[in-house]
């Protein structure tokens, strides 16, 4: 189904800013509420908490190799603030993402 593609897509492309809603739209040929609601049905997120939730367990994964920092892991998914990317981590796993690098 087409929200299938905009799933997949969101899953994949997480080392980025999120996508822009117009474009998704356009991937799911359907207007912007139909996609919102029927997403939101089908999945039990919205389009933003799905693209959100998979964002921060790729950080998560990154920061449990020991290999990045927590800025090198925000800058790679697209973070231009890191203090956003901390709140978006603690928002998601109740803790701090540099607790997984100690």
């Amino acid at each position: 189904s087409r929200l299938m593609i905009v799933w997949e897509y969101l899953g994949k492309d997480i080392n980025s800013a999120p996508p822009k809603f117009a474009a998704l739209t356009k991937m799911a040929l359907m207007s912007g509420t139909s996609l919102k609601t029927k997403f939101k049905k089908m999945y039990g997120y919205t389009v933003f908490e799905y693209f959100q939730k998979r964002r921060m367990q790729k950080a998560r994964i990154l920061l449990l190799t020991h290999k990045y920092s927590v800025r090198q892991v925000g800058l790679q998914l697209g973070y231009a603030n890191l203090s956003n990317f901390t709140i978006a981590f603690k928002k998601e796993f109740n803790q701090l993402p540099h607790h997984l690098i100690k």
